[in-house]
C-alpha cells in the first residue's frame, strides 16, 4: 500500500474506501493481508485519481462489478515517415495513381498483404506506368524503412515481386542502393 500511495498520489484510506464502496480496486492478497497492485491498476489509480481530482465522482468511473471505466488517451500509432517515397513524382493516369496510394498505404501500415497487392495490381498497368505507380515509390519506401531500422514481413517476397513487375533482374537493389546514396549526399550537403 505504501508503495501505491506513493506512486499514485492517493491516500491509503481512500484506495481502501473505493476497494470497500465499490469492489475497485481488487487488488492481489499476500497470505499476511497485504495488498499487492499489478502495474495496471497502479495506473488506473493514477488516472481515476486525476479525475477525481478535476471533479469526477468516482461513482462515474466505476461500473459497480469491480470494474472501472476510465477514458483511456489514444496512443498514437506509430507508422513510418516515408518521406523519400512521398518525393516520387506521382504517376500521370488515375488508376497507376490508385496503386500508387494502396503500395504506400501499405507501407504506412506496415502492411506486407496490402504491399504485394498493389504490386500484384502493378502487373495490370500499362508498363510505362509501373515505374511510376509501384517500383520508385516501393523502393523509395524500402530505403526509408531501412533508415528507420524497420523491416516489413516478407520484404524479400516484396522484391522479388517488385523485380518482377519491372521485368526481372536485380533492379530493386541497385535502385535502393541509388536512393540510398541520394540521402547520404542530400544529409551531407544538408550538414554543410
Amino acid at each position: 500500500m505504501k508503495t501505491t500511495v506513493k506512486l499514485t498520489g492517493l491516500t491509503a484510506p481512500v484506495i481502501r474506501m473505493w476497494e470497500n464502496r465499490y469492489g475497485w480496486p481488487s487488488p492481489r492478497r499476500l497470505d499476511n493481508g497485504y495488498r499487492i497492485y499489478s502495474e495496471d491498476q497502479i495506473e488506473d489509480l493514477k488516472l481515476a485519481g486525476a479525475l477525481v481530482k478535476a471533479g469526477t465522482p468516482v461513482s462515474q468511473l466505476v461500473d459497480g462489478k469491480g470494474g472501472i471505466n476510465l477514458p483511456r488517451p489514444k496512443k498514437p500509432l506509430k507508422r513510418p515517415i516515408l518521406s523519400l517515397a512521398h518525393k516520387v513524382p506521382l504517376p500521370s493516369r488515375a488508376e497507376a495513381l490508385k496503386v500508387r496510394d494502396l503500395l504506400l498505404d501499405g507501407f504506412h501500415c506496415q502492411d506486407a498483404g496490402k504491399v504485394l497487392l498493389a504490386l500484384a495490381q502493378a502487373l495490370t498497368l500499362h508498363p510505362s506506368d509501373r515505374a511510376p505507380a509501384c517500383f520508385a515509390p516501393a523502393c523509395a519506401a524500402l530505403v526509408d524503412l531501412q533508415i528507420e531500422g524497420k523491416a516489413l514481413d516478407k520484404q524479400e517476397k516484396i522484391i522479388a515481386a517488385l523485380d518482377l513487375a519491372m521485368g526481372g533482374g536485380q533492379v530493386v537493389q541497385e535502385t535502393m542502393g541509388t536512393f540510398l546514396q541520394y540521402v547520404v549526399i542530400k544529409n551531407e550537403a544538408q550538414a554543410q
